[in-house]
């Protein structure tokens, strides 16, 4: 069964995804797939750092991921990024692993923007954004 040519638009999600962007009122979002719509689950505090973020991924199933990454550039400026993260872990059902992966081109193009980036373990996020109480000062477009 082809997914991404079913999937619902996001609707309400988007609305509250351009929100999110606007007020800065979340640090991450994370997303679901129910039936044939991607369903917004949860966010995080905009305080929280990339070692909340790891800590609240599920552990054996596969979700779509909006996070802030927040930054200095080299010289100094505060920049950021805001990452569309498709979390699959090694240990997720093929089904499920799947299904995202059907749903993701359509998730993403709704969300002009945004990097995406697969991630498959803690190490790839926190490669990324940083972690273990430390702040990252990488420029993203360096990965």
């Amino acid at each position: 069964q082809r997914i991404h040519h079913e999937l619902r638009p996001l609707g309400r999600n988007k609305r509250q995804i351009q929100r999110h962007q606007l007020r800065k009122k979340a640090r991450w979002m994370m997303f679901h797939l129910h039936e044939l719509e991607v369903v917004y689950e949860k966010e995080g505090d905009v305080k929280d750092g990339p070692d909340e973020f790891v800590s609240a991924l599920p552990s054996s199933n596969a979700r779509f991921l909006l996070y802030d990454h927040e930054f200095s550039t080299a010289d100094g400026r505060k920049a950021d990024t805001l990452y569309l993260f498709y979390w699959t872990p090694l240990n997720c059902n093929q089904r499920e692993t799947i299904q995202y992966t059907q749903a993701l081109p359509t998730f993403r193009d709704e969300l002009p923007g945004v990097v995406c980036k697969t991630v498959t373990t803690h190490n790839d996020i926190t490669d990324l954004i940083g972690g273990g109480g430390e702040e990252s000062e990488e420029d993203p477009d360096d990965f």
